[in-house]
This record gives C-alpha cells, structure tokens and sequence, in this order.
C-alpha cells in the first residue's frame, strides 16, 4: 500500500492579516479599557472630580470668589473658558454630591445614545474618549448626547473645541446658536477676570494636560495644508489634529471621523497619535487622488471619486466586521 505524504498547509497569509485587521480595534479598546481599570483600582478618589471640580467653580463664582483659583481633590485648577460655568447653574440647588453623580450618569446615557446614533458595535462603549471622560465626570460625554439631540448650541458654547466638528457634521445652526448664546451671556460671566488671567490659565491648562505636547509651529502649516485637503471632512479632524494640550475626551466631537477610520479610532484614544493618525489618512487620499486621476479620472460607481479605506467616503467602514 502506498504512503500518502502529508503536505503541511501553508498559512493563509492574506486571511491571518485580515482578522488582524478586523480585530485591531477592538482589541485595543479592552487594552485601553484594562489600562484604565487599572488606574481607577489605583486612584478611587479621582471619580467626579472633574464634576465637582465645575461645580465648586460655578459656586465660587456665584459667591463673588475667583473660579480660576478652584483646586480639585486631585490638586487640578479650574482653566475653562467662562461659558463653562453655566453648566451647573441649574445643579446649584441640589449641592455638590447631586453634580458628582449627575454627570458622569449623564454622560453614560451620551454614549449610548452616540452608539445608537452613529450605529456602531456596542464594544465602542470602551473607546478612550468616552470613558476618559466618564470616570471624572467631564461635562463634555453628557454635551455630545445634547449635540446630537439638538441642542449643539451649548455644546459649541461652552467647549470651543466642539465647534470644528460639529461644522464638520453640518451642524451650522448650532454653530450660529453658540454664538449667540456667548453674545447673550457675555455680560453675566467674568469675562474680565478671565482675560486678565488668561496667561496663568493657559499655562495651567498646559501643566495639567495629560499628553503635556502641542504640535510645534513648524508643523502646523504643513498640518492646516492636510486638513483643507480633506476639504469640509478636514473640520471633523481639525481638534485632534491641532488643539494645544488635548485631552482625550475633547475628540468626541470627530466620532464620525473615527467610526471610519481604524486608523483614526486608535490614534484619537491617545492625544500624543491624534495628529499624526490624521495626518496618515489624509496623505493616504491625497496619495489615492493622485493615482486615481493619473488613471483612468472615471469616478467610481458612487459618482464621486473613491476614498481611502476608513475616511471621508460615503460608506462607513464596518470596524465590527
């Protein structure tokens, strides 16, 4: 009888890659998620303190006092704009522990509703943005679900790094709103004190960032160039891709951006890659764009020019796939 001669079979390079691919995302969110868990075990007494850190903020300047000279337990200073005091007008009545609880739940309900929203896998409730600014209490998770619920108008008032990608949503009436709001609101908040202080509040604002970098001057014009490259898609990019001293929850704002892009929805739950996951995407379409007009220049069957993999395009990239 003849010995058959076992081949063994090669591995299916293209297929190992593939579920690499599919499961890049997810598997750094539990990785992000687990990193966090870790530091929550570590530091308990950080639960809310952005919460009441606003709160005490709005109370001092209810009292007369300086919001700007208000500490958190964990020793971080009030550096927000004016606007932002008005956010817990409405919880002043019901005291501190009232706030402490109201705003992370808030922002809790944000993230389901943006996952209902967008929709996207349930597994996004790990994304870095979202849980960054959950845990403290961050007014800016609960403001998203006010965003997409209408009320974008306060949302662009009260966090200026909202506006890029609200327009870069289409959201110009919330845009208009917010600007009318400030107009509205001005004379009430201490806008003097604000401006007087504004020096110690930026480099307050720059101690306490997380990441501690900006881009250097040299790099934000080649920066601004990539941006107006992606034309109005560019603004849902341009927070993570330019505000000084970012923290991870400010790019809530670019979850259209991020749910197409695996790239980008990595780079942005670190504030140190935001600028340059947005910088890889935009030069690989402008890289496309080239390759495509030296070719035939037909546009694709969707009638416009097609994109890259993950952003800009007409058809969201099923990072659950």
């Amino acid at each position: 009888m003849a010995s058959t001669r076992l081949h063994p079979r090669k591995p299916d390079i293209a297929l190992a890659w593939n579920t690499f691919v599919r499961l890049s995302v997810p598997t750094w969110f539990v990785f992000c998620m687990a990193t966090r868990a870790i530091y929550i075990l570590n530091h308990p007494a950080s639960s809310s303190d952005d919460a009441r850190l606003y709160f005490q903020a709005t109370q001092a300047w209810v009292n007369g006092g300086d919001p700007w000279a208000v500490r958190s337990s964990a020793g971080f200073l009030f550096a927000a704009p004016p606007p932002c005091l008005l956010l817990n007008l409405p919880l002043l009545p019901f005291g501190e522990t009232v706030a402490a609880v109201f705003w992370p739940i808030a922002g809790l309900a944000s993230v389901v509703l943006a996952i209902r929203h967008y929709k996207l896998p349930w597994w996004w409730i790990m994304w870095p943005p979202f849980t960054g600014g959950i845990w403290p209490g961050s007014p800016d998770v609960a403001l998203l679900g006010l965003t997409l619920l209408g009320a974008g108008a306060i949302s662009g008032a009260t966090k200026v790094y909202s506006l890029p990608g609200m327009l870069g949503e289409g959201r110009w009436r919330a845009a208009l709103g917010a600007a009318v709001l400030v107009a509205v609101t001005f004379p009430l908040l201490p806008w003097s004190r604000f401006i007087s202080e504004f020096g110690t509040i930026s480099s307050t604002l720059a101690a306490q960032s997380p990441s501690g970098i900006q881009l250097p001057l040299i790099a934000i014009p080649p920066m601004l160039l990539l941006l107006l490259s992606l034309r109005r898609a560019g603004l849902l990019v341009a927070t993570p891709a330019l505000w000084p001293h970012p923290q991870d929850h400010y790019f809530i704002w670019s979850i259209e951006a991020a749910r197409r892009s695996r790239v980008l929805a990595i780079a942005f739950s670190v504030p140190v890659f935001a600028p340059f996951g947005v910088a890889i995407v935009a030069v690989r379409l402008l890289v496309q764009r080239v390759i495509e007009r030296r070719g035939s220049g037909q546009p694709n069957e969707s009638g416009g020019r097609r994109t890259p993999e993950g952003f800009g395009g007409d058809e969201r990239i099923r990072t659950a796939e």
